[in-house]
């Protein structure tokens, strides 16, 4: 089993934690970000902590995206299993690093603690408001 697996806790606690007055504007840092500015919030602590990366215009973040990031930790747990049982994700023993909200879908982005290796897995979600698992390929 995954050292890191955020399943350690129920996706409320994660939920619980989603604080909409914590999100920071962050520049783009060695290219690390398309934008030029993002909005930030970071969720958990320690080895479980990650961070929602939030497109933001002028110093603000979309509301649009924040809906969307507050929508993810309510559901977590579950997502972040799903990613982890895609047959083309070797257990690697990673951390999730951050979620990207994009228009029309949510990307988790992993790093490996094993190995020199990163990915990133996305999700859209269906008519009732369930994020599920697409792969390892941006839907589209």
């Amino acid at each position: 089993m995954n050292t890191y697996r955020l399943g350690i806790h129920d996706a409320s606690h994660y939920a619980a934690l989603f604080d909409e007055s914590k999100v920071k504007i962050q520049a783009a840092f060695r290219g690390q970000r398309s934008r030029p500015e993002v909005a930030v919030v970071t969720i958990g602590e320690g080895d479980l902590e990650f961070e929602i990366w939030m497109a933001s215009d002028a110093g603000r973040a979309r509301q649009a995206h924040v809906l969307t990031a507050r929508s993810v930790p309510s559901q977590i747990v579950q997502m972040d299993d799903a990613a982890r049982a895609l047959p083309d994700v070797v257990d690697s023993d990673e951390n999730l690093a951050w979620v990207v909200t994009h228009d029309d879908c949510v990307e988790f982005h992993y790093f490996a603690n094993t190995v020199n290796s990163e990915w990133s897995v996305f999700f859209t979600r269906d008519e009732a408001g369930i994020w599920r698992c697409r792969g390892l390929e941006r839907p589209g």
